[in-house]
């Protein structure tokens, strides 16, 4: 807020002075004008900033529509038996699947496809296994199964943090390999 007030006020001693040396009357309404103009993308650029998706308020939003979809389909599994839950774990697992394919895409990481594997246990959902299959091998971003690859790209890293963190996975079981 100090800087939009400091650039305000800096902009306006300039043109007043601007303001005083010119002669004819004509000009100065062209040029309140277009000080008018610059005055206004002054102040609105840090709103523009500020809204950006290049902020953290984005991801939060993001992260809450996905934990919202998934708490909505474990109340429709709670609810169901037998095969109409077998179906509904499965529809969760892919809504679940298409989240991860659009962090992945928001990550830079090219995918060809994404495999969930879920279990329930005291009437919660739980995720066992993420499969993220891309191009040049498969990674696997969440398994107990043992071994990692220590040398991650930034991509990756991000994909893998975007995961643990949208669906509260422990990050020392997250293992990323080729």
């Amino acid at each position: 807020m100090e800087k939009i007030i400091c650039n305000v006020l800096i902009f306006t001693i300039i043109t007043s002075v601007l303001k005083g040396l010119i002669i004819k009357d004509e000009y100065k309404q062209y040029f309140q004008f277009f000080c008018g103009l610059i005055m206004i993308l002054i102040v609105i650029t840090p709103f523009i900033d500020f809204l950006s998706s290049d902020n953290d308020y984005y991801d939060i939003l993001q992260k809450n529509i996905y934990s919202l979809e998934i708490k909505d389909s474990i109340g429709s599994i709670k609810t169901a038996d037998g095969k109409m839950r077998d179906v509904l774990v499965r529809q969760c697992e892919s809504k679940i699947e298409g989240q991860i394919k659009k962090m992945a895409q928001k990550d830079g990481v090219d995918c060809n496809s994404v495999d969930v594997e879920t279990k329930m246990s005291d009437e919660e959902l739980e995720i066992v296994m993420v499969n993220v299959s891309m191009k040049d091998g498969a990674v696997a971003a969440y398994s107990d199964i043992s071994g990692s690859r220590d040398k991650l790209d930034k991509n990756e890293k991000r994909l893998k943090n975007d995961i643990c963190d949208s669906y509260m996975l422990d990050g020392g079981k997250v293992k990323i390999w080729k």
